[in-house]
C-alpha cells in the first residue's frame, strides 16, 4: 500500500459514520412555542399538568401496533377519570380517531425519539426553520420545563434557516399538520441545508452550494468534469481503484443551488479532497477536520503535491478556480455562515 493510498484509508475510516438517526418535525402551535424552544434548547407537546406514568407500560412492548393500542387505551382510561383532562368530548364521532393521534404524538416523542435524533420546529408562517440534535435519553425531567410541558425533549440548536435558503421538497415536510411528524424521507434534503458532508443509508454525500445568480449550464458542466477527472487521474496514479463513474451527482439549478456527489466514503472523500485542493483553500470543512483528526488536512496536502507536479494541474485547478469564482461555489457551512451576516445587516 503506497502512502497515498494508506492515508486515504486512514481518513475514510476516521470521518466514517453510521446514520441510524431519524428526523422529526415538532409543531410549534403556530409558531407561539417558537421562541421558547429557541432559547430553552427542548421540544415538546403542547400538554401541561398531563400524567406520563402511563407510559412506561407501553416501554417494552416492540410492536408499534400493539404499543400504540396501548397508549390508546391507557389516554381513555386517564380522560374517563379525569374528563377536564383533554377537550375532547367521548361522545363524539371523532374521539377514537383524536386519542389515536395523540397516543401516536405521545410514542413519538417519549418512545421513538432517540439521541441523535434531528429534529426541526418551524416558525409563525414557517418564514424560519431551526434544526436541532436530541441530546437526553428520555423524557425532560427539569421542573421549568416540565411544568409547562409535560412531554418534553432537550435538544442541542445546529443552525436556523431562512425560508427563501429551503429546498423546494423541504416544503412538503412543512406541510404535515401532526403536531410530531416522522419526516425521515427527507433526511438527505434537510442534512444538505446545514452540512457539507453527512451519511444516509450507507451513502456518503458531499454538497457545495452553486450561489451564481445566472447559473452557466456550461461552466457548472466543467467545474464538475474537472472535479471527477482530476478524481480519475488521481486514482490512476496511485492505484487507488476509483472509478469517477461510480460517483453520482444531484444538481439542484435554482440559485441558490446545490451540488450533491454521492458514492462510498472513499471516493467522496477523495472527492472532497480534490476539490478542496483545486479551490486553493477556499473551501474549508472544520468538522470534518476535527472529526479526522487532522487527517482529512493531510489528504488535501497530499492532493496538493501531486497537483503541483505538473503545468497540467496547475492548469486544471485555474479552470477550476474560474469557474468557482463565476458560479459562486461555496461549502454548505461557507455558504449559510454568509447568509448569516447578511441577514444580521439587513436586520440593522
Amino acid at each position: 500500500m503506497n502512502e497515498f493510498q494508506q492515508l486515504l484509508e486512514l481518513a475514510t475510516e476516521a470521518s466514517a459514520t453510521t446514520n441510524t438517526k431519524k428526523y422529526w418535525l415538532v409543531r410549534t402551535d403556530d409558531g407561539a412555542n417558537y421562541n421558547t424552544f429557541s432559547e430553552r434548547s427542548f421540544v415538546a407537546l403542547n400538554l401541561q399538568n398531563f400524567p406520563i406514568g402511563f407510559v412506561n407500560a407501553a416501554r417494552q412492548i416492540e410492536n408499534p401496533r400493539e404499543r400504540l393500542s396501548v397508549l390508546k387505551n391507557s389516554l381513555m382510561q386517564l380522560h374517563q377519570q379525569q374528563p377536564n383532562l383533554l377537550s375532547y368530548d367521548s361522545t363524539d364521532s371523532s374521539y377514537s380517531s383524536n386519542m389515536g393521534r395523540l397516543a401516536s404524538q405521545i410514542s413519538s416523542i417519549s418512545l421513538e425519539m432517540n439521541r441523535g435524533d434531528i429534529v426541526l420546529i418551524p416558525s409563525q408562517g414557517a418564514s424560519v426553520l431551526k434544526i436541532g440534535r436530541i441530546v437526553d435519553v428520555d423524557l425532560a425531567t427539569d421542573v421549568a420545563i416540565t411544568r409547562h410541558f409535560s412531554f418534553a425533549r432537550k435538544v442541542e440548536w445546529i443552525k436556523e434557516i431562512s425560508k427563501r435558503r429551503l429546498e423546494a421538497n423541504l416544503y412538503k415536510a412543512l406541510g404535515a399538520h401532526q403536531a410530531i411528524c416522522d419526516i425521515s424521507k427527507y433526511a438527505s434534503v434537510i442534512e444538505r441545508n446545514y452540512t457539507s458532508y453527512f451519511v444516509i443509508d450507507d451513502e456518503y454525500h458531499y454538497v457545495l452550494t452553486v450561489n451564481a445568480e445566472t447559473v452557466s449550464a456550461y461552466e457548472l458542466t466543467a467545474l464538475v468534469q474537472n472535479v471527477l477527472k482530476t478524481v480519475n487521474e488521481i486514482s490512476y496514479d496511485f492505484n487507488l481503484g476509483i472509478d469517477a463513474k461510480d460517483i453520482k451527482i444531484s444538481i439542484n439549478v435554482n440559485s441558490p443551488g446545490k451540488m450533491d456527489f454521492i458514492s462510498t466514503g472513499k471516493k467522496v472523500i477523495l472527492t472532497m479532497a480534490v476539490a478542496a485542493a483545486l479551490a486553493g483553500g477556499t473551501l474549508t470543512y472544520e468538522h470534518l477536520e476535527v472529526k479526522t483528526d487532522g487527517l482529512f488536512g493531510s489528504l488535501v496536502d497530499a492532493v496538493n503535491r501531486w497537483k503541483n507536479a505538473e503545468q497540467k494541474r496547475r492548469q486544471n485547478q485555474e479552470l477550476f478556480d474560474l469557474y468557482k469564482t463565476s458560479l459562486n461555489v461555496k461549502s454548505v457551512e461557507d455558504w449559510n455562515a454568509m447568509l448569516d451576516e447578511a441577514e444580521e445587516h439587513s436586520e440593522d
